[in-house]
């Protein structure tokens, strides 16, 4: 695994809008990792409505459900590889979306996942 100073945000300057960070803090007493925003792009905010960095996943999620993105999450976590997800959703307004994800496991020790990076591009179908 990578570990996040592999990775400089200043080589893709234009898709750091729909880039997330998130912090592994541990892992709850269930086994599930505990996952807070360290950093969310100004296009996932805006998808939002609102700003979660600081906050913890189960607080601050944007998704189909809350078991679903921790479970996104978990699946980095535990296999320490990528994943890429393509969601369709229909927005408040009607209109269907299509969302392309790819989730990355950082490790600051080649074994644990301590961050990870997610990105997301957005298409309206139309």
């Amino acid at each position: 695994m990578p570990q996040r100073r592999d990775f400089d945000p200043i080589d893709l300057p234009k898709h750091l809008l729909g880039i997330i960070l998130i912090d592994v803090e541990g892992i709850d007493e269930d086994g599930i990792g505990i996952y807070r925003y360290r950093v969310v792009g100004t296009a996932e905010v805006s998808n939002r409505g609102y700003d979660p960095t600081g906050k913890l996943v189960t607080e601050g999620y944007f998704g189909p459900s809350l078991p679903k993105v921790v479970d996104d999450y978990e699946t980095v976590r535990r296999t320490r590889s990528f994943l890429y997800e393509p969601i369709e959703f229909i927005t408040d307004d009607y209109k269907v979306i299509d969302e392309l994800s790819i989730v990355l496991p950082f490790s600051e020790d080649g074994e644990t996942v301590s961050q990870i990076l997610v990105f997301s591009e957005r298409r309206l179908r139309g």
